[in-house]
């Protein structure tokens, strides 16, 4: 029977996308020590690999695995990245390693397992020590165990996998030992999982690094996967407890002593009620005072400081073990006790009796309930605001549901002014009645002003378009007799049309508008840029005179009549003339 170990850490990475990480390198050989110390090991090599390529890790699980027997056990650790793709597949990293493509130059979990799977070591230990390394065992492959799994079974071959996460969490590095890592040298290389035994099993292992986990609050959730028969498997010698001669006094579970220190007082008052449990037991009660009194000084909450008071209350009142009492003398004669007693009342003064009830002094208050009382009165305080809050807005809702505002203000003032009686109203109310009156008629005036404006201006954009749809029809009809005439073409036609719309009506109209066409190509014409008929037509000749005569202006050549063109045609020509094309171009 055999025992065999490989421990791999990578810590190095060619990839930027994979960090570098502090602790595989520190993991691997803290735990070889560990394993390797000679009153612990229970193993025959342990093998390190640190910073290796896939091929040489590889070859060496390889090694680790051949020429084995049902009765060897076989221990492969792995500390480093764990990449998780489409599956999801678990690949273990190594230094060439690529994030976007891990298969090539990583070891896939799969592959482990094959290579697992043809071995005939009866024990095979697989401990990872990375991300995601809960997912290691695909649905297929064992179960999840908890603290409670192995009891008492000696048969113990198998395969077990102990994670330091489940499939989604992500496993901590440190500048020193890793957490999980760390968790296990304490179990191993100390003996804390198994302090009072003279060996260290798998499963006080994985007992003690869940309790570590718990007690640290790190978002890691510890795993242990068996196939085949489970039992108890040890992994290492206690040296403590085989050497222990007499009996010393136990020291206190670690993570009680981390939740005491925690910064959540929540965590701190369940660790003092948690050591209320172990004081009540001889070994544990010194040590059990000794943690709280050294801490009680320093403690900032109340609660927690009133639950440490309560524990040290308890322990001092608690009777310590009394010896066995001595046998009773023979009583005396009763003549005898009297005489005795009578001597003894004449030479001491009289005494108070020993077991008479002493008097009852009323407990001091307590913070604590001082503190409840204060914030149940400020509960209630806030209480009373909010409700007069909602009474409040509750009557202004159903006064503003009961007196709706009308769209005129015109109907509800006229109900209100027939409700109310002239003759019993006071002087006060008659005026304000009579100023609601005038308001309501005023507001009534406005709004049969503003409605006959609107309608004033429906009607005049509705002749203006008339209009113009007249004048656009009379246009057509000349401009199809000068085309019958040979004088235009359909193409001119449809260009004046195009520069009808694009001039717009005017505000007077289409009439309005062929007037100041023709102002226009009067002034034009009386500046020699313009030598066609005067007859209110936008033209293309009469656009290409705006043009020229926009260019020799120094505007934009736009062709378009705008304010631009009347103020430079303004400036150049006679002031009647002008004020004829303004006032045209105005009506």
């Amino acid at each position: 029977m055999g025992a065999h170990a490989l421990l791999v850490g990578i810590s190095r990475f060619d990839d930027p996308r994979l960090g570098h990480l502090n602790a595989p390198a520190s993991d691997v050989v803290a735990l070889a020590d560990a394993l390797r110390e000679p009153s612990r090991s229970v193993f025959d090599s342990v093998s390190v690999l640190i910073d290796s390529d896939v091929q040489t890790i590889r070859r060496k699980i390889c090694e680790l695995l051949e020429d084995r027997s049902p009765q060897d056990m076989i221990l492969f650790y792995y500390s480093g990245h764990g990449i998780v793709a489409r599956g999801p597949r678990l690949y273990l990293a190594t230094r060439k390693s690529s994030f976007d493509k891990p298969h090539p130059e990583s070891l896939p979990a799969s592959e482990i397992r094959e290579m697992l799977a043809l071995t005939r070591a009866g024990k095979q230990i697989i401990i990872l020590d990375c991300c995601h390394s809960g997912a290691f065992k695909d649905a297929k492959g064992g179960h999840a165990l908890n603290e409670s799994t192995f009891r008492g079974n000696d048969t113990a071959d198998g395969q077990y996998v102990l994670t330091a996460t489940d499939a989604l969490q992500f496993a901590f590095d440190t500048s020193g030992l890793s957490r999980f890592t760390g968790w296990l040298v304490d179990a191993i290389g100390k003996g804390e999982a198994a302090p009072e035994k003279d060996h260290i099993s798998l499963d006080a292992v994985f007992e003690y690094v869940s309790r570590r986990a718990r007690a640290e609050r790190v978002g890691m959730t510890p795993k242990l996967f068996v196939d085949n028969k489970s039992g108890e498997v040890f992994i290492a010698r206690n040296p403590a407890a085989q050497r222990r001669s007499r009996p010393t006094e136990p020291p206190l579970p670690a993570e009680i002593l981390a939740q005491l220190d925690s910064e959540n007082w929540l965590v701190r008052r369940d660790a003092v009620l948690e050591l209320a449990k172990f004081a009540k037991l001889p070994r544990f009660r010194a040590l059990a005072e000794k943690a709280i009194a050294d801490r009680i000084n320093s403690e900032r909450d109340s609660d927690v400081r009133e639950a440490m008071l309560s524990l040290l209350a308890e322990l001092d009142g608690h009777p310590a073990p009394e010896p066995k009492p001595a046998p009773k003398p023979a009583p005396k004669p009763a003549r005898q006790q009297a005489a005795q007693t009578a001597a003894g009342a004449k030479s001491r003064p009289a005494q108070k009796p020993q077991n008479a009830p002493r008097p009852q002094t009323p407990p001091a208050p307590s913070w604590q309930g001082v503190k409840r009382a204060a914030r149940t009165f400020l509960l209630m305080f806030a209480g009373l605001i909010l409700l007069v809050g909602f009474i409040g807005f509750w009557n202004a809702a159903n006064r503003i549901a009961i007196e709706p505002a009308s769209p005129f203000g015109v109907e509800e003032d006229q109900s209100s002014v027939a409700s109310v009686d002239p003759d019993a109203a006071s002087p006060s109310d008659a005026e304000d009645l009579k100023q609601r009156e005038a308001e309501a008629v005023r507001q009534t005036e406005a709004q049969e002003a503003a409605r006959k404006t609107e309608a004033d201006a429906a009607a005049a954009d509705a002749a203006a378009a008339r209009e113009l749809d007249a004048y656009a029809a009379l246009a057509r009809q000349q401009d199809a007799g000068q085309a019958a005439q040979g004088q235009d073409t359909e193409e001119s036609i449809r260009q004046r049309d195009a520069m009808l719309a694009a001039i717009g009506p005017p505000p007077g109209g289409a009439l309005a508008q062929r007037q100041a066409i023709l102002d226009v190509q009067k002034g034009l014409a009386s500046l020699r840029f313009y030598t066609g008929p005067a007859d209110g037509i936008f033209s293309p000749a009469t656009r290409a005179a705006i043009v020229a005569f926009q260019q020799s202006a120094g505007l934009e050549a736009t062709g378009r009549m705008d304010d631009a063109l009347v103020g430079r045609m303004r400036q150049v020509t006679a002031p009647s003339s002008a004020r004829d094309i303004i006032q045209s171009l105005g009506r």
